[in-house]
C-alpha cells in the first residue's frame, strides 16, 4: 500500500491531496473522494482514509482531495469565492487522476461533498459519480450546521472579528456571508447535463430527500441504496464517529462493479512541496513530511529562507487530524512562517495520517505510545538537540506536550486547555499508571467516590477552597496538577498554559501556591480564555488563543522578516507547486 501526497496546481492556487497508489504502479480506474465540511470532515475523516486504502486495495487510484482554503490546500475560510473554489478543486483532481493515466474515473461525495461533487461533475465527461448521504441543497446544510452549533455550545453570536458582519458561525468554522448566499443557491434538483455514466445514492431511511432531487437523480438514471450508519458517523462529534464498514463496503463493490476496466500502469510525479503565500502577503514553503523509524506524517511551514529560530510541533487535539480544530494549526504555523519561524503540525501514530503500531488500537486520545512518538518527531526535527523544539497542543496534545517537554527537554511548551487530573487508558482498562507518564496522576480513590456523588457532596473546583486541595494533597488523596508544571521548570522548559476557565481553575484554584511561584520565577505564562469551549469549536475563543500563541512565539523566537520570503505590495496571486 502506497500513500503520497500530491499539490494540485488550479489556477495557481495549490490544493493538497493523499494519494492511494496501487503497489504495483497499475490502476484499473480512479476515484477521487470530495470530504464534507466542517466538523462533520473531522468525525468522517478515519472512514475516507479507511475507504481509500479499500478501494487501493480493490485496485483503484483514489485521490483524497482538500478544497481550497480547506484543511492543507492554500487559502483561507473568508477568501472570496469559495463554491466556485470547492468546484475547481474537484475538477483539479478528477483532471489529476485522469493524466495519470487512469482508464475510467468515479467520484465519491459525502454530505455537503456529494453536493458540491454533482455541481462540480454536472455536464463533465465522468464514468461514476457516488452521492453519500447527500444534502440535497446547500441551504440545508447550513441550517443544520448552525443547529449543531446551539446543540454542541450555544448560540449565542461571537463578538470577536473572526465573524463579520453576515457570516455565520458553525462548529468549528465561520461561512462568510457570500458563501452562505452561494450555498442557498446550490440545489442538486436544478443542475443540468449529464451528472455520469453511472450514479449511485446512499441515502438515509430517516432523512427523506426532497421530491425535485429524487425526480433529478431518477432521471439521471440513479441507483439507490441505504447509507447505513450514518448517525453514529457524522451526527456523532470526533472522538465517538464510528465507521460505518457496510457502507465502506458497499461503495467498494459497486466501484469495482462499474469501473472494472482492464488495469493500466499509472504515470505519477506528485510532489510533496508547495510554495504558498501566507496572509500577510510572505511566501512560504510547505512540504509533507514522514517522520522517524514509523513514519509519522506532518506537514512543515517554514519560510523560504533558513532561520535559526526554534521549529514548533503542534500536536493532535485528541483525536482531530493533524489540521487542528477549526485548522487552528495551519493558521499557526503559516503565521509562525511568515514570521521565519519553521512550524509542523503532525500526527500521532494511530490518528490522522499516520500508521498503527504494532499492537496499537487506532483512535485513542491518551495511548501511551504517544510518549515514543514524539520523541521520534522531536529527534527527527531536531537531532540529538531538543533545544531546537518548541512544542505546542491542545487537550491531549497539551498533555502530551508537557510530558514530552520533561522528558526530552525542549525548548517550551504551549499547552491549551491541559487537563492534568484523568485516569489514562491502562488505567480505565484496571492496569497500573504507566512508568512513562510524570505529569498525571490518576484521582485517589476516595476522591472518585465524592466526584461520583454530587447529589450529596458538590465537590467542583467552584466549592472547594484551595486551602482544602492543599490539604488533600498532603495526605496524598490527591495530585496537584502543577506537578508537571514544576517538572518542567526543573528542566528549565519555558510554560505557557492558555485555558479557559474551567480549565484554568485546577490550575488556580486545586494548585494556586505551585502556579503563583512559577509565574513570579518568570517559569510560567498562564493566560485566560473567557467563554471558551474546550476544543475551541468556537469562532471566538480559537481567535484569542491564535493570538496569545503566535504573539508569544513571535515575540520570543521570530528573527529579522527574511526579505527574499517578502513580497511587496499587494499579495501575489501566484503561487507554485516545487
Amino acid at each position: 500500500m502506497s500513500v503520497r501526497p500530491a499539490w494540485i496546481d488550479v489556477g495557481q492556487r495549490p490544493v493538497f491531496s493523499m494519494l492511494h497508489v496501487p503497489a504495483d504502479g497499475r490502476a484499473r480506474g480512479a476515484v477521487v473522494l470530495c470530504p464534507t465540511l466542517g466538523i462533520e470532515a473531522v468525525s468522517a475523516h478515519r472512514a475516507f482514509r479507511l475507504l481509500a486504502e479499500r478501494l487501493e486495495d480493490a485496485g483503484f487510484l483514489v485521490c483524497r482531495v482538500d478544497y481550497d482554503g480547506t484543511a492543507n490546500s492554500a487559502g483561507a475560510e473568508l477568501d472570496p469565492g469559495r463554491l466556485d473554489a470547492w468546484i475547481a478543486s474537484v475538477r483539479a483532481a478528477v483532471g489529476f487522476v485522469r493524466a495519470a493515466g487512469a482508464p475510467a474515473v468515479g467520484v465519491v461525495g459525502l454530505r455537503i461533498g456529494a453536493t458540491i461533487a454533482t455541481a462540480a461533475m454536472a455536464g463533465e465527461d465522468v464514468d461514476a459519480l457516488v452521492l453519500w448521504d447527500p444534502c440535497a441543497r446547500g441551504r440545508s446544510f447550513v441550517r443544520e450546521q448552525q443547529a449543531l452549533k446551539a446543540m454542541s455550545i450555544g448560540d449565542t453570536p461571537s463578538p470577536s472579528e473572526a465573524v463579520p458582519d453576515g457570516a455565520v458561525e458553525v462548529l468549528g468554522s465561520v461561512l462568510s456571508a457570500e458563501v452562505v448566499a452561494a450555498l442557498g443557491g446550490l440545489d442538486v434538483a436544478t443542475t443540468s447535463g449529464r451528472l455520469a455514466g453511472r450514479v449511485l445514492v446512499l441515502s438515509r431511511p430517516e432523512r427523506p430527500l426532497p421530491r425535485l432531487f429524487v425526480s433529478r437523480l431518477d432521471g439521471a438514471g440513479a441507483e439507490w441504496a441505504e447509507a447505513a450508519g450514518q448517525a453514529e458517523l457524522i451526527d456523532a462529534m470526533p472522538d465517538s464517529a464510528v465507521v460505518p464498514d457496510d457502507t465502506l463496503a458497499r461503495i467498494v463493490a459497486w466501484s469495482g462493479e462499474v469501473l472494472g476496466e482492464a488495469a493500466r500502469e499509472l504515470s505519477l510525479s506528485p510532489s510533496d512541496r508547495a510554495v504558498l503565500c501566507a496572509e500577510d502577503g510572505s511566501l512560504i514553503e510547505e512540504r509533507a513530511l514522514r517522520l522517524g523509524p514509523l513514519g509519522l506524517f506532518g506537514v512543515r511551514s517554514s519560510p523560504l529562507v533558513e532561520t535559526a529560530a526554534p521549529t514548533v510541533v503542534f500536536l493532535n487535539a485528541g483525536l482531530i487530524p493533524h489540521v487542528g480544530p477549526g485548522r487552528l494549526w495551519v493558521t499557526l504555523a503559516r503565521r509562525l512562517a511568515a514570521a521565519g519561524i519553521p512550524a509542523l503540525r503532525v500526527d500521532l501514530s494511530g490518528l490522522g495520517e499516520s500508521p498503527v503500531r504494532p499492537g496499537q488500537r487506532a483512535q485513542i486520545d491518551y495511548p501511551l505510545e504517544a510518549l515514543d512518538d514524539v520523541a521520534a518527531i522531536v529527534d527527527a526535527v531536531s537531532p540529538g538537540d531538543p533545544s531546537g523544539v518548541v512544542l505546542a497542543g491542545l487537550c491531549a496534545g497539551a498533555y502530551h506536550s508537557i510530558e514530552a517537554g520533561i522528558a526530552l527537554g525542549v525548548r517550551a511548551v504551549y499547552a491549551i486547555n491541559p487537563i492534568l487530573n484523568f485516569d489514562p487508558p491502562e488505567v480505565r482498562e484496571g492496569g497500573e499508571l504507566a512508568p512513562g507518564r510524570n505529569a498525571v496522576r490518576p484521582h485517589n480513590r476516595w476522591i472518585k467516590v465524592l466526584l461520583g456523588h454530587r447529589g450529596l457532596v458538590d465537590f467542583g473546583d467552584r466549592h472547594v477552597p484551595p486551602l482544602v486541595w492543599a490539604l488533600l494533597q498532603r495526605l496524598h488523596l490527591h495530585c496537584s496538577p502543577a506537578r508537571g508544571l514544576e517538572e518542567l521548570a526543573e528542566r528549565e522548559v519555558w510554560t505557557m498554559l492558555v485555558c479557559g476557565d474551567m480549565e484554568a481553575r485546577q490550575f488556580e484554584r486545586r494548585a494556586r501556591a505551585a502556579t503563583r511561584r512559577l509565574e513570579a520565577e518568570g517559569k510560567l505564562r498562564l493566560a485566560r480564555l473567557a467563554d471558551s469551549d474546550h476544543s475551541l469549536f468556537g469562532a471566538a475563543a480559537r481567535a484569542v488563543a491564535a493570538e496569545l500563541v503566535a504573539g508569544s512565539l513571535v515575540s520570543r523566537y521570530a528573527p529579522a522578516p527574511p526579505e527574499p520570503s517578502r513580497s511587496r505590495g499587494h499579495a501575489p496571486d501566484t503561487i507554485s507547486i516545487v
